[in-house]
């Protein structure tokens, strides 16, 4: 939440991602300029402003950035299942700040900027927040290293966060 990228790697055989795998999810250190810089929030350059969440996304993506719409929060908390209010779950679609997802789940509102980036323009974000490869985590540099080997193998890759 906030600056901090979650992400999850997603791969597909087809350009849509209308069947996606996910395949990693990480948590890399927190880095302001390449948030912004994947986001285009508060005006910083961005090539690819955030496009929220993707209408086709893996269900690991769904699990990870997902939330169950429930009538009542009190009668939750053995769920076990991250989960959203009927009411702030309409009033965040309402705003612009959440998407129905898959069965009786919403994107979370509580993420700032969802969005997704295949690799190519990952590597353009890198270049635009003047980030050179011996500066990336160990995290974004697997992740970048992992993309590249499902694109090696014919398949298209993205980062969902």
């Amino acid at each position: 939440m906030g600056l901090d990228i979650q992400l999850v790697v997603e791969a597909s055989e087809f350009d849509d991602f209308h069947q996606s795998s996910g395949i990693a999810f990480a948590e890399p250190p927190r880095n302001t300029k390449l948030f912004f810089a994947m986001t285009g929030i508060r005006g910083e350059p961005c090539r690819f402003p955030a496009r929220g969440f993707p209408d086709t996304a893996s269900s690991m993506a769904v699990f990870h950035f997902g939330r169950a719409v429930v009538d009542n929060l009190d009668d939750v908390d053995s769920w076990g299942t991250a989960c959203i209010s009927k009411k702030w779950a309409l009033a965040s679609a309402n705003q612009g700040a959440s998407r129905p997802l898959k069965w009786d789940l919403v994107s979370s509102p509580e993420f700032f900027s969802p969005s997704w980036l295949r690799l190519s323009e990952l590597r353009e974000v890198l270049e635009i927040a003047s980030v050179q490869h011996t500066d990336l985590s160990l995290e974004l540099a697997v992740i970048m290293e992992l993309m590249a080997s499902i694109e090696a193998r014919g398949l298209r890759s993205r980062i969902v966060f």
